[in-house]
């Protein structure tokens, strides 16, 4: 039979053993906690600027939009500008238009016709966005929203 004394000792070393796993599985659990915060803090970043990027495309073709309706109301040929730059919500877009050199668009009808670039830059937080666009009037000065030539889109993220 066991003596107290030898049932103290035994005690006594369970009570350190369960003290010391106790100590390592909150130290695992504390790095576990933070390792999910510094991911969800990367994530809410990401996501910041996911929306900042895709509210820069958006304003940044509604400069392209605002291009084409001064091409439409303006004259043949359409003199070159810059538009005001425009504050739309948390950016700001900038769009010029500048006529490029005529060029032929078709050698046998000999119909020479006017091109445009209109060039639209929106900056939402560190996100910037530059759309450009070649748009044609042909001979007559005709236009209609369907002429365009070329589209192009940069994009310059402020992504570490």
């Amino acid at each position: 039979m066991p003596s107290s004394k030898m049932k103290r000792r035994f005690s006594d070393s369970a009570r350190g053993n369960v003290m010391i796993m106790g100590v390592a599985v909150i130290s695992l659990l504390s790095m576990f906690g933070v390792v999910l915060t510094s991911r969800m803090v990367v994530d809410a970043n990401t996501s910041g600027k996911r929306i900042n990027g895709s509210q820069a495309f958006y304003l940044a073709d509604a400069g392209i939009q605002w291009g084409r309706r001064y091409l439409k109301n303006s004259g043949s040929p359409a003199a070159d500008t810059t538009l005001n730059s425009m504050s739309l919500g948390a950016g700001t877009v900038t769009v010029t238009v500048q006529q490029e050199q005529d060029f032929w668009l078709d050698w046998h009808l000999a119909a020479q016709i006017n091109t445009y670039e209109i060039l639209s830059t929106a900056q939402v937080g560190g996100t910037q966005r530059r759309i450009m666009e070649l748009r044609k009037r042909g001979a007559g000065g005709g236009y209609t929203d369907k002429q365009y030539l070329a589209w192009r889109e940069d994009a310059n993220d402020d992504y570490p």
